[in-house]
């Protein structure tokens, strides 16, 4: 409050917060635990402030706190007497109204009237409504917002199903990596150790070995359809995740490298322990044909993967 304010506004702020804290009502929203890394005990001391800070409260104190389920999942980080909930995927109405309020929020950075927002938000709308599958995406708000980062930033979703999957795995790769650097205590941006670890193999390396994760894993849930076994299920394991990155655990740690598909490239989500999904079946699918262009002959093995299941192959083929 005082680096905000001032140090007398600080102190009058603070003296007046703290009584209404104390004997009033409220409810308190605590953001994006997952974004506060491990490194240097921070998390660690994050939630301890967290205890701190809830303990005097009174009991009418509603207290949320946000993380993507795989930072809660760890009993480590779990506060006690917080009751867990999950969000559940947006509907029409939220896509909707996320939609208008992105467009509001954007406009005066990039310099529109209300209007101009209006109009942009309703195109997207539109786009949306006309292409099914991107409806099926905007139910999940990671999407969504990959969507509207998008839309707001060229005009338009480009009108190609694999360039807008391309263009989602590169901001899931790249530009969210940048937007989670912290400031360090001099207020150098600052990644997290194990994370720059990583990102020093270098993004390509980690792009192909995603591709190939998703390949083999493609490969793998359709030999389970035909056994009769559940080949919808997306479920990966912790040992194909590596085996698809062994050509980079000389370099990496196997924790190092998947804490950070966990917390960082977002393309990948922890559904219970030691188990992950693609974030999307579209893009398993997607770099799963990314892999088989990188090959020789890569039309001639579409064509070969395509005659020997139809149906199981044809968005892999679609997409290439």
């Amino acid at each position: 409050l005082r680096q905000r304010l001032g140090e007398t506004a600080g102190d009058r702020a603070f003296e007046t917060w703290q009584q209404r804290l104390l004997k009033e009502p409220a409810v308190i929203l605590l953001d994006g635990l997952d974004e506060v890394p491990e490194a240097q005990r921070r998390r660690e001391v994050l939630l301890q402030a967290i205890r701190d800070f809830l303990a005097p409260l009174p009991k009418v104190t509603r207290v949320l706190v946000t993380a993507r389920p795989y930072a809660y999942a760890d009993p480590r980080w779990h506060l006690p007497r917080f009751s867990t909930l999950a969000l559940a995927p947006f509907d029409e109405r939220q896509v909707q109204r996320f939609i208008a309020r992105w467009y509001q929020a954007v406009a005066p950075d990039l310099g529109w009237d209300a209007t101009t927002a209006q109009q942009r938000g309703e195109r997207l709308a539109t786009a949306l409504q006309e292409r099914p599958f991107l409806a099926d995406l905007a139910s999940r708000p990671l999407l969504l917002t990959l969507m509207a980062t998008l839309h707001s930033s060229w005009g338009q979703l480009p009108e190609d199903r694999a360039d807008l999957y391309e263009e989602t795995v590169k901001l899931l790769l790249a530009r969210w990596q940048r937007g989670r650097e912290i400031s360090g205590p001099d207020g150098q941006p600052m990644i997290e150790p194990g994370i720059a670890q990583v990102l020093g193999v270098g993004e390509a390396r980690v792009r192909e070995a995603l591709e190939r994760l998703a390949f083999t894993v493609h490969q793998r849930q359709r030999e389970a359809a035909a056994a009769g076994q559940d080949g919808e299920a997306a479920d990966i394991s912790e040992g194909e995740i590596l085996v698809a990155f062994k050509p980079l655990l000389g370099e990496v740690a196997p924790d190092v490298l998947l804490r950070y598909l966990q917390e960082r490239a977002g393309l990948l989500i922890e559904r219970r322990s030691g188990v992950y999904a693609f974030v999307h079946r579209s893009l398993q699918e997607y770099l799963a044909a990314c892999l088989v262009l990188s090959q020789p002959d890569a039309a001639g093995q579409l064509v070969r993967l395509l005659s020997a299941d139809p149906a199981w192959w044809r968005e892999v083929f679609v997409l290439g």
